[in-house]
């Protein structure tokens, strides 16, 4: 649903969404997030229904997203909720450990903005990567003889059958 690519960041998220009640569980925590989410589908699964989960691009272990297709909703992870589009909103800040956290806000900023940068850094060397794999295809292309291969499994195939 959501990934990081050569052609950037791609979320599909809008397209998952559309037609569909939207619960948000709101907290800049994936951890909080993610075990919150993680409880909910253990939940609905637990009462019959079947749940679709979506991870965190990189970080396949936390999710991101339930969608419980029998009730028509998605309960999703969010930063905040600026939106009127969720018909229910929990925010899990009041579970939170603030205290610890703010004893490690420097660390966590600083663990941030080399995530970004790592991000960004990644995403610039894939993308120079496919302007690569792009030329190269030209060449293959060009030059491999597609009628040859063919003739040549046709051959393989016709003798051992």
């Amino acid at each position: 649903m959501e990934a990081y690519t050569a052609d950037g960041f791609i979320s599909h998220a809008d397209s998952l969404c559309q037609n569909k009640r939207i619960w948000a569980v709101v907290g800049e925590s994936t951890n909080y997030t993610s075990e919150f989410l993680k409880r909910i589908a253990d939940e609905a699964v637990k009462r019959g229904y079947d749940v679709e989960l979506f991870c965190v691009p990189l970080t396949p272990d936390k999710l991101k997203h339930v969608y419980i297709p029998e009730m028509n909703l998605i309960v999703t992870g969010t930063e905040n909720y600026v939106t009127n589009s969720f018909e229910k909103v929990f925010d899990i800040h009041g579970i939170m450990d603030t205290d610890n956290l703010k004893t490690h806000i420097s660390e966590i900023e600083n663990n941030l903005h080399l995530y970004d940068l790592l991000i960004k850094n990644a995403l610039e060397k894939l993308s120079e990567t496919k302007k690569y794999h792009e030329l190269l295809e030209i060449f293959y292309v060009n030059s491999m003889n597609f009628n040859g291969v063919d003739e040549c499994f046709d051959s393989i195939f016709n003798r051992y059958t």
